[in-house]
């Protein structure tokens, strides 16, 4: 029986193999000396064939395991394997006879055991017997030999041992993916390090690919960062190993050495999940003709570092509104000069990192994508947008921007909404443990903003509040009332009294305003004895502005020194801060 140790086997590797031959025939038999033995098998492997050769082991009935050495014959071919040696035939009655042997395989394929002949010749007659797979032992043994020299059994399943898988040759080329970062950023450039190791015993001619997927099917574009010395030396090194596979060369290896190629790509702006493939085409220079290849895979998640909330509240643009009544004066110089009514926002911008490490944000710009309805916006930011600040994982930090709103001309009604975007300007605070990284470069990633609708042809009142000083004790309040539209408006005015503060200033009053027009009309309040605390409270001043034609009340809207509390304190709406007397 033919008997393989494993069900599997790969190309160019040995393959442990035993031949067993056992005597059943009477105690009392003349010993048998079979000239051949041969086992036929299907697949790659053609046939293993054993002659005889005297030895001193001829005159011994003791069952043995002999380690022989098997040549390939004259009949072998590159899809079909003939193996033969020589060896001891001679066999004793219930004398078991082992011949173990490694089998190397050059091509991939299954291999099964189909039968065996046994030839015996004598002066007299010739004598071949031939037995099936069919009609062999249901079960298998794998011989050991003991200290002793007796051997012993090893079942293994019939199934697997009579049948083989020869598969390509394994890869042992190592791929490592050197980087110590924890998490990938949105737009960040990666640089990332990949070690190739030559674990096979010749000189390797290899040249790499790289390959990123995605779900979403977005494909990243990346770079190999090598100097023009270095490739043209790779170029010449490929060239006198006649390699022709495509993709990034990285010339000859010798056994056991290593060497280092660097890879870079850009983030995604939006948070993705990509597989970032490293794959090594490469052969072995004595043999040409036989590709290898090793791919490893790595998981490459693009995160946002920032998220942000964004709040939109009216302020009060300083400059005068044109007068409707007023006709501009025209010249070919001024033709794309606004004439319309300018209106200031402001966005405030609340900014938290989601980062696993401490990010330096450099600054912080609101950017202006697109605007519609004839709009023209400018933006200023605070103090704080150009200066850098450390953020720590779920720590925030809040930016406000005006946004100056201006119509190209008075007649312009359509509304108008703006599209825009924040971008922050970030670095990591500390440098990664990786070679090949530098100095920490400074990212842009770009933060959506829901589309802002401007009401900029609607009336409006905006409460302003400047609190009070040591040389003035009293609080003002300004409430400034707009008519943007192209008809006149009479409002309605009151401030209602409170048991928690006095005012100075019109309780109810009417005012007329003009197309295009605004008034302010101001308030001095002082907190009565006991209504706030030691070091000052909030105070909730009602104050009520209809439109008489319509009968619509406005809603105030807060613009600065203001709080909107109407969810904190039952519904009062907005508050001012009063210092204590």
């Amino acid at each position: 029986m033919c008997t393989f140790e494993t069900s599997e086997a790969h190309v160019g590797e040995p393959l442990q193999t035993q031949l067993s031959i056992y005597s059943q025939a009477h105690e009392n038999s003349t010993p048998l000396k079979f000239t051949t033995v041969r086992f036929q098998f299907e697949g790659c492997l053609g046939e293993i064939k054993l002659s005889h050769k005297d030895s001193e082991e001829s005159a011994t009935p003791k069952s043995t395991l002999a380690v022989v050495q098997l040549k390939e014959t004259d009949e072998s071919t590159p899809s079909r394997l003939c193996l033969h040696t020589e060896a001891d035939l001679t066999i004793y009655p219930n004398q078991r006879k082992v011949f173990a042997f490694p089998v190397f395989f050059r091509e991939a394929g299954e291999v099964a055991i189909l039968g065996s002949d046994f030839l015996l010749s004598t002066p007299k007659f010739d004598l071949k017997y031939s037995s099936s797979v069919e009609s062999q032992s249901t079960t298998a043994s794998w011989w050991l030999q003991d200290q002793s020299g007796f051997l012993r059994a090893r079942n293994m399943n019939i199934d697997k041992a009579l049948s083989l898988k020869v598969l390509p040759k394994p890869p042992k080329l190592e791929i490592q993916v050197l980087d110590d970062r924890k998490q990938y950023y949105t737009d960040e450039k990666v640089t990332v390090e990949i070690e190739i190791t030559n674990g096979e015993e010749e000189e390797t001619a290899i040249v790499l690919e790289a390959r990123f997927s995605s779900r979403t099917g977005d494909v990243l574009d990346y770079q190999w960062i090598t100097s023009a010395e270095e490739a043209n030396d790779k170029r010449r090194q490929s060239a006198d190993s006649t390699i022709d596979l495509p993709g990034h060369p990285i010339g000859n290896l010798q056994p056991g050495e290593k060497l280092t190629e660097i890879i870079t790509f850009t983030g995604t702006p939006l948070a993705s999940e990509h597989v970032l493939e490293i794959k090594a085409l490469y052969h072995l220079v004595s043999d040409f003709d036989t590709p290898l290849s090793k791919t490893v895979a790595e998981d490459v998640i693009f995160s946002s570092p920032f998220e942000a909330n964004y709040e939109l509240s009216p302020r009060v643009h300083p400059e005068p509104w044109p007068s409707v009544f007023i006709l501009p004066d025209r010249n070919t110089e001024d033709e794309d000069k606004l004439e319309g009514i300018t209106q200031r926002w402001n966005l405030a911008a609340t900014i938290v990192s989601f980062a696993e490490e401490p990010l330096v944000i450099e600054s912080t710009v609101l950017v202006t994508q697109t605007a519609t309805g004839g709009v023209v916006s400018h933006i200023r930011g605070d103090e704080g947008a150009t200066k850098e600040v450390e953020m720590k994982i779920k720590q925030s930090a809040e930016r406000n921007f005006d946004i100056d709103i201006q119509k190209s001309s008075l007649d312009d009604r359509r509304p108008c909404s703006l599209e825009m975007s924040l971008a922050i300007t970030w670095r990591r605070a500390t440098s990664t443990n990786t070679e090949a990284s530098e100095s920490q470069e400074s990212v842009t990633s770009h933060l959506p903003i829901p589309r802002l609708t401007i009401p900029i042809l609607e009336p409006r009142v905006i409460l302003t509040s400047e609190p009070s000083t040591a040389n003035d004790p009293f609080t003002t309040l300004t409430y400034a009332l707009e008519n943007p539209t192209l008809h006149f408006l009479t409002f309605d005015i009151g401030m209602e009294a409170t048991d928690t503060f006095a005012f100075s200033g019109p309780k109810l009053r009417a005012v007329n305003l003009l197309p295009l027009t605004r008034q302010q009309i101001e308030y001095r309040i002082v907190p009565l004895v006991g209504a706030i605390g030691k070091e000052g409270g909030w105070m909730y001043p009602q104050f009520r502005a209809v439109d008489r034609y319509f009968g619509k009340t406005l809603k105030v809207l807060g613009g600065e020194g203001t709080k909107d509390t109407g969810k904190e304190k039952d519904n009062q709406g907005l508050s001012v801060w009063v210092e204590a007397c």
